[in-house]
């Protein structure tokens, strides 16, 4: 699914990544995972926290699950971060 607001791989909007949590099929959110996971205190990163402390209570259950993937991702317990058991392998 092409969502409106990411435009390109250097250029993904709050609200790209918003559309993503919310209407993205598996592979848009597969692939905000795993540049999260890339770099989990990056640019991305960042704006997924906003994302997710946004408090936007209509989609609260949705934030929940990507806040907990993002505090794992920073502390380096999401499994692909290590490199004995990588992403999709």
């Amino acid at each position: 699914m092409k969502h409106r607001h990411i435009h390109d791989d250097d250029d993904v909007m709050i609200a790209g990544i918003e559309d993503v949590i919310v209407r993205g099929d598996r592979f848009s959110q597969q692939r905000l995972f795993r540049r999260v996971v890339e770099d989990p205190f990056g640019d991305i990163a960042e704006r997924l926290q906003r994302v997710v402390e946004s408090g936007n209570e209509e989609i609260s259950s949705y934030l929940a699950v990507w806040a907990a993937f993002l505090a794992r991702a920073r502390s380096g317990t999401v499994w692909g971060m290590n490199p004995k058991y990588p992403l999709g392998g």
